[in-house]
């Protein structure tokens, strides 16, 4: 319990520094904290919960989610920016495409995209690392890592809902869904509750 408290007062102290810095660089308002939302995945919608949500005085948002851990060194917009460009040259050499949902939790972190796209006038999604820099030995100053909501990612995402719509929303309705098509890290299922009823990735997924 006492591990546990020393932690919390490190995360919150180097979350306050953080925020004062925000603040002196850039007027924002906090528009929502802890907000649910819904996202539509073509006849289908899936549900979940935003930390926060900025509004900046150009009325558009900012999407930001907390994180414990340390910052990432490999963003969101290089890796959607590969996978875009790796899509439609694999279609012209006549290659199926590797599903994009598939990769979601190997080259793409697309939990923050995903969010963005219940809200209008997204301009930015940010993640707050507030384990610090992985370059620094304390890692005790919390990161603001932002990348902007563009075309590139709205593409993958549209994609991938597409794909999570037809592949595995559609046949879980009707009831023909035999493999999980969505993930191919087994490990993954260790975090989700339906692992006793379903076989796990698909093998041409892995």
């Amino acid at each position: 319990a006492r591990a546990a408290g020393k932690a919390a007062d490190v995360a919150l102290t180097s979350y306050a520094r953080l925020l004062a810095e925000r603040v002196r660089t850039g007027s924002f308002i906090v528009e929502g904290r802890e907000q649910a939302i819904t996202i539509p995945a073509g006849r289908f919608s899936l549900s979940g919960r935003i930390d926060r949500v900025d509004l900046l005085v150009d009325n558009s948002r900012v999407v930001v989610d907390y994180k414990l851990g340390h910052a990432k060194s490999t963003t969101v917009k290089k890796a959607a920016e590969k996978i875009l460009k790796d899509w439609p040259a694999a279609d012209a050499a006549g290659q199926p495409r590797r599903a994009l949902s598939g990769r979601a939790t190997l080259d793409l972190k697309l939990q923050l995209a995903f969010y963005a796209i219940a809200f209008e006038h997204v301009s930015s999604i940010a993640y707050i690392y507030l384990g610090g820099s992985d370059k620094t030995e304390q890692r005790n100053g919390a990161v603001y890592a932002l990348e902007a909501f563009g075309d590139d990612l709205r593409n993958v995402v549209t994609a991938v809902l597409l794909e999570i719509e037809t592949d595995l929303l559609a046949p879980l309705e009707d009831g023909s869904l035999r493999t999980l098509p969505v993930t191919s890290v087994k490990d993954t299922c260790t975090f989700c509750p339906y692992s006793g009823v379903c076989t796990g990735p698909t093998q041409s997924a892995a």
